[in-house]
């Protein structure tokens, strides 16, 4: 007797013919690969994978090299065999354990019900998976393959490439470095020298069939070790022989990836991809990204096209990881607070801790902070136990009551504020750098009456050097030519001395380093945005969403203090992975007035 099987519309198997009917045709759905560009030799996953077929269960088809790959079990079946064309074709049938069927199907007595079946050099046509059962019912099922054979030998075998490839008729390149972003995809850097300008496309591929074009997601950067190496023999290569990539969407870490230079009639270069999942922090990985950007001076001009073509998006997708879990904050009190606080004053501590003495010496003789509600974040672990000590010991010389709250981790200039404000109790909130000090007492009414006009979001202060010279009056947008795409802040007649009056001026932007406003409409604003990267730009982009809802931003120069700035950094030599992160910021930053999220800086 010959049985035929279909599936039903739950995927099982549907009851055999009944002896002496006639037999219907074979109605098993044929299992289609569709695309049989399968570099790797390993099996892909068809949409039947998992449905037993009533005898024959098949897991996996591969193509590769004119070879067919099955693998899969048998339930009941003493053999297996593969027909093309209604003939048997030689095959190579291995049989092995699958304790995993045996522990889902306890009933089947053969241990050894995998199978992997291989049919070398195989052609085009129909092909069948023949089962026999000839110890039991006689039963001969078959089950029809659909196999597209078009591209067979498209690509080779990812397992056992190169991560070097030379070519003196085509190219020489070689990868550094795979940076598994997690949702943001990968990141790829290395070399490649076009001998001949051949280069046509860029793609990247995975052992499961999957490939993504690259090509205009690849960017060129200065590898000036490689020009070096190579220009004896090939005089043709430039110093901007680097590149880096991007491959969007997730990327499978346990899986084989190559890229493949097609270099058109030349031929093409094929690459391994080690991808390994990342073991360090979000931070670390954002870290070890920008740092491997090789020789950034060089690429100056373009580094704006760098973060919007490659580096910009993977790094967003990622940066919420950095600041996702809120840690648990702990808090403590010194002396008794105001009953009633007109202003909360908060003060991020990372690195300086001793700054806080410089402050206190100046706040305890303001009358002003009898109503303020005074409140240090420590933003860095390892000053914690020397921050708690200077505090008991301020507190104890100058008996001003305050808090510190720390909660044993960094989350940068914005979640340090953030935090702390999640603890404000007064309507106005000012936010403060630890190394802002004030010239003299009454500077938190002058601003506080500023704040109360109408029409006004927020409030700065005149900053100064030691030497009075202006440090901070007010900050305007500037696109500059040595960075072009980017919206940097200049701080107009910064390092001069203040010529103006004690008068309140209009501004297009103000710095967070001393910056009043509601504590009702930061909170509604959503505090600082953490997507800056430990701190730059958060400043702008608060005052441009004030101005987006048509409040203004004062600077009032009667109050005066003095700002010890940061002055390790300067653009314009690009030496480290922190003027990177500036950069990145700033792309960020630039993005989002793009989108309108923000004001245009430079509108009235």
């Amino acid at each position: 007797m010959v049985g035929f099987l279909k599936l039903n519309k739950q995927g099982g198997p549907e009851a055999a013919q009944e002896e002496g009917q006639e037999a219907p045709s074979p109605g098993v759905p044929p299992i289609m690969v569709e695309d049989a560009l399968l570099p790797g030799g390993l099996p892909i996953t068809v949409e039947q994978a998992g449905v037993m077929l009533s005898g024959v269960n098949l897991d996996t088809i591969a193509l590769l090299n004119r070879s067919l790959t099955l693998t899969g079990w048998l339930a009941g079946s003493d053999q297996i065999e593969v027909l093309r064309d209604g003939e048997r074709v030689r095959a190579r049938v291995s049989r092995e354990p699958r304790p995993d069927v045996q522990v889902a199907h306890p009933h089947l007595t053969d241990e050894n019900s995998g199978f992997k079946i291989l049919v070398q050099n195989a052609r085009p046509g129909q092909y069948h998976v023949r089962c026999h059962n000839f110890g039991g019912t006689g039963l001969v099922r078959d089950f029809p393959l659909a196999i597209e054979f078009g591209s067979l030998d498209a690509a080779p075998p990812l397992l056992g490439l190169p991560s070097y490839f030379e070519d003196s008729q085509s190219i020489v390149c070689a990868i550094d470095k795979a940076f598994h972003m997690g949702e943001g995809g990968l990141i790829v850097f290395g070399w490649m020298a076009d001998l001949h300008a051949s280069v046509q496309s860029v793609s990247f591929h995975s052992e499961r069939g999957g490939t993504v074009d690259v090509t205009d997601k690849f960017f060129r950067l200065a590898r000036l070790d490689v020009a070096a190496n190579l220009k004896t023999r090939f005089p043709q290569v430039t110093e901007m022989s680097g590149f880096v990539l991007r491959v969007d969407g997730e990327v499978n870490a346990n899986e084989v990836h190559a890229l493949c230079f097609d270099c058109g009639d030349r031929g093409k270069a094929w690459l391994l991809v080690d991808v390994e999942a990342e073991a360090g922090s979000p931070l670390q990985l954002v870290k070890d990204v920008l740092t491997f950007v090789p020789a950034p001076d060089r690429i100056r001009y373009s580094l704006f096209d760098l973060f919007d073509k490659v580096l910009g998006e993977p790094i967003s997708a990622i940066s919420p990881e950095i600041s996702r879990f809120r840690p648990q904050a702990q808090v403590k009190q010194f002396g008794t607070l105001p009953q009633v606080a007109d202003v909360t004053v908060i003060v991020p501590l990372y690195g300086r801790y001793d700054f806080l003495k410089y402050q206190m010496a100046k706040f305890k003789d303001d009358a002003d902070f009898a109503r303020t509600d005074l409140i240090y974040v420590v933003d860095d672990p390892d000053i914690l136990s020397p921050t708690l000590e200077m505090a008991a010991a301020q507190y104890d010389l100058y008996g001003l009551p305050f808090r510190v709250v720390w909660y044993n981790r960094n989350m940068g200039f914005a979640g340090a504020n953030n935090m702390g404000a999640l603890f404000a109790v007064a309507p106005k909130l000012l936010l403060l750098n630890s190394d802002v000090i004030p010239q003299k007492p009454g500077w938190l009414t002058d601003m506080m009456e500023t704040l109360d006009e109408p029409g006004v979001g927020a409030v700065g202060p005149l900053l100064q050097f030691f030497d009075g010279s202006v440090q901070h009056a007010g900050m305007r947008p500037k696109e500059d030519p040595y960075f072009p795409g980017f919206v940097l802040n200049v701080h107009p007649g910064k390092g001069a001395p203040w010529w103006g009056s004690d008068d309140r001026y209009d501004v297009p932007l103000l710095t967070a380093a001393c910056l009043m406003l509601r504590t009702a409409t930061y909170r509604e604003l959503g505090g600082l945005d953490e997507g800056y990267i430990i701190g730059d730009f958060e400043d702008s982009d608060l005052c441009l969403k004030l101005r987006k809802r048509k409040l203004k931003l004062v600077l009032n120069a009667k109050p005066k203090l003095w700002h010890l700035e940061r002055q390790s950094q300067n653009l314009q030599s690009i030496t480290s992975y922190r003027h990177m992160l500036t950069l990145y910021n700033g792309w960020r930053y630039k993005k989002k007035i793009d989108s309108t999220e923000l004001a245009d800086p430079w509108e009235n």
